[in-house]
């Protein structure tokens, strides 16, 4: 008998870059190209600030609103949860870093720990309770929570300040204290857009999307509706709790009032105007609100600005700002007014033939 070998051809290893295409490589450089454009722009615009303590202000102030933006974006964006709260769970992780340094003696750094986990947990213990409402119920049941805060921060005695609130917050231990804020705020920023961007990518982000799309569908096949709802809440709570952390160590006062109900309702406002679906629409929408709201005279009118400029935008941009390409928009545009002319050339034609 004779034996026979085979021969086997070697497999040879591939590497996870190597199985990645360029439609791939292409497609997650596109996605992650407003998180560089975003700090491209804050890099650029620091030389410009430098003169300008009020401009400096105004982007330290823009940076912190837009994290919280950002994690409205991530709830309200990809669950479907409009929280009227933000700022209150912003807040929460506020008092929490400020009790910690002042009364604690803790550094701001580890203080972060407590400032996500604490709203972070807080949310989710909420999330399991409300997520089965509607939405308006659930938007409603966040307005209560952020007004029960607010009064229980008020009756909080000497642990929170009362109505005078708490004072002598250290700032970050950064050189330059001012540059630092501002170049630190941006790139926490850019750290959460990162954070909702992966969220998207993931296999619980595509869940959401289903939950989305029809929940009862999405529970049918597996999907664990209530679960992903309170997760993403949760995450949402956490990351408005860095937005709390970075203004309770840059302003170095926090009172009641600090983060109230207008700051979030100007917060909802801000991501339905740049487009809660996309990345970039809350960063964009933030700073329009802020950069808008900073020129209209006197506090009272803010309401009234809020409420024309949703009106405005619901109108003019119905899934925001960066909801849709400008080249989209410029098609449809032309679209309609080639319409228009062939309607008035044939009624033109019509009436010379009478």
């Amino acid at each position: 008998m004779t034996a026979q070998v085979t021969a086997r051809t070697p497999v040879r290893e591939v590497s996870p870059s190597q199985r990645v295409g360029p439609a791939a490589r292409g497609r997650a450089l596109r996605e992650i190209a407003p998180v560089v454009a975003v700090l491209a722009i804050a890099v650029a615009a620091t030389p410009l600030l430098l003169g300008s303590a009020g401009l400096m202000d105004t982007s330290i102030t823009i940076a912190t609103f837009a994290i919280m933006a950002i994690s409205l974006g991530i709830a309200y964006g990809l669950g479907d949860m409009l929280s009227l709260a933000q700022a209150t769970f912003g807040a929460v992780g506020a008092y929490a870093t400020a009790i910690a340094t002042t009364s604690w003696g803790v550094s701001p750094w580890l203080s972060l720990i407590l400032a996500i986990a604490l709203p972070a947990a807080i949310s989710y213990g909420m999330a399991r309770l409300i997520v089965r409402l509607s939405p308006l119920a659930l938007a409603l049941a966040t307005l209560a929570f952020a007004e029960l805060f607010e009064l229980a921060v008020n009756e909080g005695g000497d642990l929170t300040g009362g109505y005078i609130g708490i004072g002598a917050i250290p700032a970050l231990p950064l050189p330059n204290p001012a540059v630092s804020a501002h170049v630190l705020g941006w790139v926490l920023v850019a750290l959460a857009m990162l954070v909702a961007l992966r969220l998207r990518a993931s296999n619980p982000g595509r869940a959401l999307l289903a939950i989305g799309t029809d929940s009862v569908l999405a529970k049918s096949v597996g999907i664990q509706v209530n679960s992903h709802l309170a997760a993403t809440f949760s995450l949402a709570g956490g990351i408005a709790g860095v937005a709390g952390w970075f203004y309770a160590h840059t302003r170095g006062y926090l009172a009641p009032n600090s983060l109230s109900l207008d700051i979030s309702f100007m917060i909802a406002i801000a991501v339905i105007v740049g487009g809660r679906r996309t990345i970039l629409g809350p960063v964009v929408g933030t700073i329009l609100i802020v950069l808008l709201r900073d020129h209209v005279p006197g506090e009272t009118s803010h309401g009234m600005f809020y409420g024309a400029g949703l009106v405005a935008a619901l109108l003019l941009f119905p899934e925001g700002v960066t909801g849709e390409s400008w080249a989209a928009r410029w098609r449809r545009w032309r679209s309609r007014s080639s319409s228009d002319r062939l309607v008035r050339t044939l009624g033109a034609r019509k009436e010379g033939k009478a």
